[in-house]
């Protein structure tokens, strides 16, 4: 509905639906607006860029035609706070030699994003659909290279004035006792059920051993060099990737690159590491864990890790996170999956976790 009262707003003296076509897999409608166009003209007046077409791709999502070709032009849901700090990270990094991520534009006033119509946009490279027909799985050692150079190159990285940073530093201890209160809590609350579902009674025979490995984890993290690591990390400034979903990277050139910073924050280099491993654990399916547990090596020696980080990426990696967050949806409602679904969501997590404790297993024999 945004987007239609975007394109009344839009209305000069002719805007003209000319065919629709299919880019990148997803059909949008043609249209040709004039030079009177609002949103047309916001982008040549900030951008210095002439916009011929405009193209819908989906709520909040443009391809202008320009003289340069096309371009990505995106709403952006964020406050502006963190739109600041996110491209002025991105200014960060690639002044310190980062080139593995999509191209976004200054306007002439030397911003990286526009305001129209009460919103903000980001102009970037297009993105044809064949450069993220890519897998995971067989680039596996140029996801953790890419890692340990977004690592290297963000370390240090202070916001300009007037952006606001997002952190996790030190939350973790914390988040996973939550997490274990709600969890026991449920437990309890089920236990006192008469009439037990399926569902219940599979994750009242099953919910121990996670809760154990719960308890573990905070405890590792709690007696173990986690604090330390922290510390070292908010004296260095270090900036976490925060979400490894296939659609936030590329593949072009034979290299891989990042498509957003917008999940990025403050946080230690260990949780991108541990994230990322348990990633390609569902991805790559022909890697042993020995395998996946080594791509550490590929990190270490493009950014050496402390001596301590093989213990708190083994922690992070034990907390059952997906176990608890299927129990956790099931206690409060939030999903409306039936029981059949909450059970085989709930066996995949488990044997998810199974796969977890073998990479574990195998992160004994790593020395850095």
């Amino acid at each position: 509905m945004r987007d239609q009262t975007l394109l009344k707003k839009l209305r000069g003296r002719r805007i003209a639906i000319k065919s629709t076509k299919c880019i990148g897999g997803v059909s949008m409608p043609d249209l040709e607006l004039s030079e009177t166009c609002e949103f047309s003209l916001a982008i040549e007046k900030e951008y210095g860029i002439a916009v011929r077409e405009i193209k819908i791709v989906d709520e909040g999502s443009f391809l202008i035609s320009t003289g340069c070709g096309i371009l990505s032009v995106k709403r952006i849901k964020d406050k502006e706070t963190h739109i600041i700090y996110v491209t002025g990270l991105y200014d960060y990094i690639r002044e310190r030699g980062f080139k593995n991520i999509l191209k976004i534009y200054r306007t002439k006033s030397g911003k990286y994003y526009m305001h129209c119509l009460n919103e903000i946009y980001i102009v970037s490279d297009c993105l044809d659909g064949a450069f993220k027909n890519f897998s995971f799985q067989g680039t596996e050692n140029k996801l953790f290279k890419l890692l340990a150079l977004f690592h290297r190159a963000s370390k240090g990285y202070a916001p300009p004035s007037g952006g606001k940073t997002k952190s996790n530093w030190g939350i973790w201890i914390e988040e996973y006792k939550k997490s274990l209160r709600n969890i026991k809590k449920h437990k309890e609350k089920l236990k006192a059920n008469e009439n037990k579902t399926p569902f219940e009674i599979m994750f009242l025979t099953s919910c121990d051993i996670y809760i154990d490995r719960m308890e573990e984890c905070a405890d590792i993290l709690k007696k173990g060099k986690y604090l330390d690591i922290v510390e070292e990390s908010m004296r260095n400034r270090e900036v976490c990737i925060g979400g490894f979903k296939q659609s936030n990277f590329y593949y072009t050139k034979e290299d891989i690159s990042i498509v957003s910073l917008d999940k990025c924050k403050y946080d230690i280099r260990e949780w991108d590491i541990a994230k990322l491993l348990q990633k390609l654990l569902e991805y790559s399916t022909s890697r042993s864990a020995e395998s996946l547990s080594s791509l550490i090596y590929v990190y270490n020696e493009e950014n050496p890790l402390l001596p301590d980080s093989i213990d708190i990426i083994k922690a992070l990696v034990l907390f059952p996170g997906e176990y608890n967050e299927i129990c956790l949806k099931h206690c409060l409602g939030k999903d409306k999956w039936t029981e059949g679904e909450y059970m085989n969501k709930l066996r995949s997590a488990m044997l998810m976790e199974d796969k977890k404790m073998n990479l574990i297993k195998t992160m004994e024999s790593i020395k850095l």
